[in-house]
Parts: structure tokens; sequence; C-alpha cells
């Protein structure tokens, strides 16, 4: 019981860091850290071994196949990251929320 109940981070965690980002602001330059991260991430994640494909970084999630080589498939995931998720939640964050310090 307590390990499904621990599931519900899931619903908790999105509209936290919502509240937390209308109190604190969106930094507009968090996208960019964002992506290296996650190009950093990917990389290690290759270590990780094919069986695990930790974040993709062996087979994609749609086509559940390599895009080539380790070097292109972790570009081609690595771009579907920033152009499809992180570049879009920027845009509406930017949008919709203060920068950090102008908030009241």
């Amino acid at each position: 019981m307590w390990v499904r109940l621990l599931s519900f981070f899931h619903l908790i965690f999105p509209i936290l860091l919502l509240w937390l980002l209308l109190h604190v602001g969106y930094d507009r330059h968090g996208w960019i850290l964002q992506s290296g991260v996650a190009v950093v991430v990917l990389a290690i994640c290759r270590l990780a071994g094919s069986e695990l494909n930790i974040n993709f970084a062996f087979r994609d999630p749609l086509f559940n196949r390599s895009w080539g080589p380790a070097p292109l498939h972790l570009v081609v995931i690595t771009s579907g990251l920033i152009s499809l998720i992180y570049w879009p939640t920027h845009v509406v964050l930017a949008r919709f929320l203060s920068p950090p310090g102008k908030v009241h």
C-alpha cells in the first residue's frame, strides 16, 4: 500500500512546482541549463547498458529502435527533448510567469 501511495508524487510534484514558480518566478535561462544537464545525463545513461535503456539512451520511446550509432542516437533523442519538451515548456512558462525578483 505504501509503495502505491508513493506514486502520488507524480500528481503532487507538478502542482507544487507550479505553485513555487508562481511565488519565486521563472528564470528564462533555465531551459538552457536543463538542456545541458540532459546531454550529460543521457551520455552517462549509456554506461548503464542497453537492457535498462535508462532515459531512452539506447532505444527511442516511440518506435523502440536506435537511430544509428551511439552519438547520432544521443543527438536525435536530445534534440527531441529540447525541441518537443523543453522549448515549448519554456515558452509557456516565460509567457505566463514573472521573472525572479518581480514576483509580489
